[in-house]
């Protein structure tokens, strides 16, 4: 005998608790299997880097200071950063995140790969949990499926990142956001927000934009219920994320000489402009370090001066060529979103990290290796079926799952803002599988009812228009 569907059971039913259950457990440990068995046959069950990325060597020089009791400072000198002082040239958590599996494990890789697993569950019970409470229980079982088998979030487990920490935090501050868009929330789970919302901002900044949109999101969904914003509520939310930034700041202050929760990071838009346009040219072709050549004095100048210059110098070449500047952007866009497969008209070349082996995470995708082919396409199907249940949400007005194109909006802003890559547009994938997963719910339930429209394109208990009546089959005279 099945177990009811807990979608027609209420929530305080003992058995919508343990169909629930199950399915969560089932899923995370599908997910972390996956994940290990990836580890065991292509590498990463070892102290060896086995991807590309640069970014690695940076995080594990600071964690490696911050044991050796050196502060956030780094061996080598890395873009604007000077070895042996203190520096702000990332976000300082994930570090700390590294720094303490140090310290209580020892340096050990395979640790700290085995906790981003752990952690890389977080995500499956958010999008699962979201599926069901938004959409229905077939729609939460196919997403949790879709999280734990995804190739790339598969892969990127293993390389020593940021991601490994930043995807459980988005999905955490997704899910409540989610929960806050109630009338009877106590004031604890705002401070969770606070609290989540911080922590993620000093783990990558690009997450301030987020919070730009779901904060208003937010009160405009209480003032569309209740004709009235929870000030104190949202104080109670600011004041938090304020304090879990305040000791960043602070630091900051005292190094550089700047009250700001915000990374020396802005060099960054010069790279992604100035210096994406300048080393297409002949006359930079083969210059290595070239922030050294474009700065006077570099060697005399502080972290936060030559951080300043550069960002000046992007600024400025944005007002003097606003076409390229688009130009980059769009490309930005089509390298985040590889919908057109180049790899198949013969723009082939070797890949960024290919002495890595062929799994290698790179900072350069060019689609070229089975593993890298096997990612975008399926990133190319989820997208397709992720529009399909865009459009089911928008033809529904289903307002709750509005959420989710935020998600969706945000990333596309940063990535046409910054640099369009696999590894910055993957910080949303989770939630195109969720939309994806819900167009083929419904589509499922199509099938599964015949010439029956059910609950589809015409209503929703949210919406409150008339769902349309069920097509009966005409009867044999």
């Amino acid at each position: 005998v099945r177990d009811p569907d807990p979608a027609a059971l209420p929530q305080d039913n003992p058995a919508y608790a343990r169909q629930h259950l199950r399915w969560l457990l089932l899923l995370s440990v599908l997910a972390i299997g996956v994940r290990i068995a990836f580890l065991v046959v292509w590498g990463g069950l070892d102290e060896a880097i086995q991807d590309s990325m640069a970014d690695q060597y940076i995080y594990l020089d600071l964690a490696s200071s911050l044991v050796e009791g050196r502060g956030f400072t780094v061996g080598t000198e890395i873009w604007v950063a000077n070895p042996g002082q203190p520096t702000s040239i990332v976000p300082p958590m994930y570090p700390l995140f590294l720094a303490l599996v140090f310290k209580v494990f020892g340096k050990s890789l395979i640790m700290v790969r085995s906790l981003q697993i752990i952690l890389s569950v977080v995500v499956v019970v958010v999008i699962y949990s979201l599926g069901y409470h938004l959409f229905n229980s077939r729609t939460a079982i196919l997403a949790g499926i879709g999280i734990a088998f995804y190739p790339a979030l598969v892969m990127y487990a293993r390389p020593i990142l940021s991601e490994g920490l930043f995807f459980p935090l988005v999905a955490l501050l997704v899910w409540q956001t989610f929960g806050l868009d109630r009338d009877d929330m106590p004031l604890k789970r705002y401070f969770a927000w606070g609290l989540i919302a911080g922590i993620a901002v000093l783990t990558r900044t690009e997450v301030v934009l987020l919070l730009s949109l779901l904060l208003p999101y937010l009160a405009y969904r209480q003032f569309q219920r209740t004709r009235r914003v929870k000030v104190r509520a949202f104080a109670v939310l600011l004041l938090t994320v304020a304090g879990v930034l305040l000791p960043y700041a602070s630091y900051n202050y005292v190094a550089h000489g700047m009250f700001s929760p915000l990374p020396n990071a802005k060099w960054k838009l010069w790279d992604h402009t100035w210096w994406a346009e300048m080393r297409t040219r002949p006359e930079w072709q083969g210059v290595s370090l070239p922030e050294r050549q474009v700065m006077p004095d570099w060697a005399s100048r502080t972290e936060s001066e030559r951080d300043d210059y550069l960002w000046k110098m992007s600024v400025q070449f944005i007002s003097d060529q606003p076409r390229t500047f688009i130009i980059q952007r769009a490309k930005n866009l089509l390298g985040a979103y590889p919908l057109i497969p180049r790899e198949l008209f013969g723009e082939e070349g070797r890949p960024d990290g290919y002495e890595y082996g062929l799994t290698s995470l790179d900072d350069e995708v060019r689609y070229v290796t089975p593993a890298e082919r096997i990612r975008v396409w399926a990133f190319r199907l989820t997208f397709v079926l992720a529009v399909g249940g865009v459009m089911l949400v928008a033809l529904r007005r289903q307002e709750s799952a509005y959420l989710l194109l935020l998600v969706l909006i945000w990333n596309v802003v940063h990535v046409m803002a910054l640099v369009g890559s696999e590894r910055l547009r993957l910080q949303v994938d989770p939630y195109l599988i969720l939309l994806a997963a819900f167009f083929v719910s419904h589509l499922w339930g199509r099938c599964a009812d015949g010439l029956t429209w059910g609950r589809g394109l015409g209503g929703s208990p949210e919406s409150g228009a008339p769902a349309r009546p069920p097509l009966q089959p005409a009867r044999r005279r």
